[in-house]
């Protein structure tokens, strides 16, 4: 039944959904430190200040939506639904913690895709 769950359509969505927002949010990130020089001559406006606070708020509680959402994802599907050995599921863990979101995303692309579009292939032939 968790098999189903996780591997539902509307599932692989949100998963994918979420692994772009983390991928997003951190090319944003890097981008911000290459345009830093520039903050001065942007904050300088006073409604360019209100803008970004609401942007900014938004764009990270949906980037820490995703990141939950795509943390907790992979690490129950890896733990319910792969068949990985023992020691790899070990390590995919120590991925998932030690790096937060991003073992995660990395997880999401090698292997949570490849397994779901397999299974999906395999339904349909």
């Amino acid at each position: 039944m968790i098999s189903r769950w996780l591997m539902s359509r509307i599932m692989r969505s949100v998963f994918s959904y979420s692994a772009w927002v983390v991928v997003v949010f951190v090319s944003i990130v890097l981008c911000g430190g290459i345009l830093g020089p520039f903050k001065g001559t942007i904050a300088s406006t006073p409604t360019v200040d209100i803008v970004v606070m609401t942007l900014g708020t938004s764009i990270v509680s949906l980037c820490m939506l995703s990141v939950l959402i795509i943390v907790l994802g992979m690490a129950i599907f890896c733990v319910w639904v792969d068949r990985s050995s023992a020691g790899a599921k070990i390590l995919w863990f120590l991925l998932f913690f030690s790096t937060a979101p991003f073992g995660s995303v990395v997880y999401f692309f090698c292997v949570y895709r490849k397994l779901v579009v397999a299974s999906h292939e395999v339904v349909n032939a």
